[in-house]
């Protein structure tokens, strides 16, 4: 009745996949806290009644969990060109459905375990230990 929904932009996602002892991240190798795939693309979906041009499709863009601050910030009528962030805006790609800006990222640097992933486009490179690939069969069948 007060027309929120009107200028409303609804963001679900995840930082990571599921840990593999209770969840599947088929088909995509791994799990949360490895460097694989499965452990570190997550599912989203970003819903207006309004703000968006184009809806109900999967995008294939590349989109980093920093990005989201500097988007959001943007929609909402700021202006994140005058930040210090990693993060990008990828507004045209939310509203319109436009190609993504980023065309790299660093997935994770661990010292600890000695263990780095990067992403140039198609290309994925990692350095030292990945974690555990988790492989498990498609869910519903037995390996």
């Amino acid at each position: 009745d007060l027309g929120f929904m009107d200028n409303l932009l609804l963001v679900f996602t995840t930082d990571n996949g599921g840990p593999t002892n209770i969840a599947s991240n088929w088909p995509l190798r791994g799990g949360k806290g490895t460097l694989w795939e499965g452990g570190t693309r997550g599912a989203g979906f970003v819903y207006s009644k309004t703000l968006l041009k184009k809806k109900g499709y999967t995008h294939p863009g590349l989109f980093h969990a920093v990005d989201w601050y500097p988007t959001l910030l943007d929609i909402a009528g700021g202006d994140s060109s005058q930040l210090d962030i990693d993060g990008l805006s990828q507004v045209d790609m939310i509203l319109n459905g436009d190609s993504s800006v980023r065309n790299q990222f660093v997935y994770n640097i661990n010292d600890d375990r000695y263990a780095a992933a990067l992403r140039w486009g198609d290309l994925k490179l990692i350095v030292g230990d990945p974690g555990n690939s988790g492989r498990h069969p498609r869910p519903g069948f037995d390996l």
